[in-house]
């Protein structure tokens, strides 16, 4: 092991224990009660605001705003036909896929990954930088509502502003491997829009999958008596007034979050992975990866098999441009959904 190896081992190993001891309150609180609520205290108040909001809602209540908004009704009438023109594309796309499977056709490949010319070395310098930017974040802001104690501090704007860092930090870590130690070919700019329609003509095949797959997780989460918990940026969504704030909300989700994962899980880890082990289980491995990243176990199996579909779209493309586009397309769906149901749980 070189010594810059060992010396960020060491660090991140540090600044993990530093962290743990700060979140253990073995250090001094804030001393200040508003500064505290950076904390995990106001992420829980608001999601319970949220879960106390939708459990007073009933379908009386929605035809009775329905018939008093006109705006309301139009949205509905508005989203419902997007639904239906989508889950039409859906099923046009999936009978088309269970066709050519009971034919026995091929799938349009287009392309195959490159063997990637980095290795474990390079992969692991990655993962501890990106661990220790997190915790040294963590720790910054820690410090400077100790060291400043604010009347009052924006949990919001924090929270964004942290998952930015490590976005950008994912973002240049990854692109430096690929363009330092980029395969042969691997950057193919030719066949970008034919791969970003292979990538959407699968995304909505996957789609009944993906909701059958939410369906389960959900029944799951009720019968073993688990309460759900929303994912932060739509608690933050749902909560939040500001225009600036949401259309940094929205940058960090369509844009920023899926290029900078893609990157990572597909471009780098799934890249090496496969040139190892083979293509399914550096698949299996990347996709259970990524869905652990996430750090909700309510949206898991959803999240698992779309990483699953990311990364075969990857695979018969060879191009990180589809799904990356998928990605894109399929946070800005939900973001749409969550934007619909602000505006009935809300408004």
């Amino acid at each position: 092991m070189k010594r810059f190896d060992l010396l960020l081992l060491l660090s991140v190993l540090l600044t993990m224990t530093m962290v743990e001891i700060v979140r253990s309150s073995v250090l001094p609180p804030v001393p200040n009660a508003k500064a505290g609520s950076t904390w995990k205290m106001e992420e829980k108040r608001i999601q319970e605001k949220i879960r106390s909001t939708q459990a007073a809602f009933d379908t009386k209540q929605l035809e009775k705003r329905l018939r008093e908004d006109p705006v309301l009704r139009r949205r509905l009438q508005i989203f419902g036909f997007m639904g239906l023109l989508v889950m039409a594309a859906s099923l046009g796309c999936f009978m088309q896929w269970l066709a050519r499977f009971v034919s026995k056709r091929p799938e349009n490949r287009t392309g195959s990954p490159q063997i990637p010319q980095w290795g474990f070395r390079e992969v692991a310098r990655l993962v501890l930088v990106l661990v220790l930017m997190s915790h040294l974040v963590f720790l910054a802001e820690w410090l400077l509502i100790h060291t400043f104690q604010p009347k009052q501090t924006d949990n919001h704007l924090l929270a964004l502003g942290n998952t930015l860092l490590i976005d950008l930090a994912t973002f240049f870590g990854a692109c430096r491997l690929f363009l330092r130690k980029r395969p042969p070919g691997s950057l193919q700019w030719e066949k970008v829009g034919r791969d970003l329609r292979f990538g959407v003509a699968s995304y909505l095949t996957f789609l009944p999958v993906l909701i059958l797959g939410a369906i389960v997780a959900a029944l799951v989460m009720q019968v073993l008596k688990l309460d759900p918990t929303p994912q932060p940026v739509f608690t933050i969504y749902f909560t939040e007034d500001r225009s600036s704030v949401v259309w940094w909300l929205l940058l960090l989700v369509t844009v920023a979050g899926p290029v900078a994962e893609e990157l990572f899980f597909r471009g780098v880890l799934y890249g090496w992975l496969r040139a190892r082990i083979g293509v399914w289980k550096g698949l299996g491995i990347t996709a259970f990866l990524f869905a652990a990243m996430h750090g909700n176990l309510t949206v898991f199996l959803p999240i698992f098999g779309l990483g699953l579909l990311f990364g075969w779209v990857y695979e018969q493309t060879g191009s990180l441009a589809a799904p990356i586009g998928i990605h894109v397309l399929h946070n800005g769906g939900m973001l749409l959904v969550a934007s619909f149901l602000k505006s009935v749980l809300t408004s």
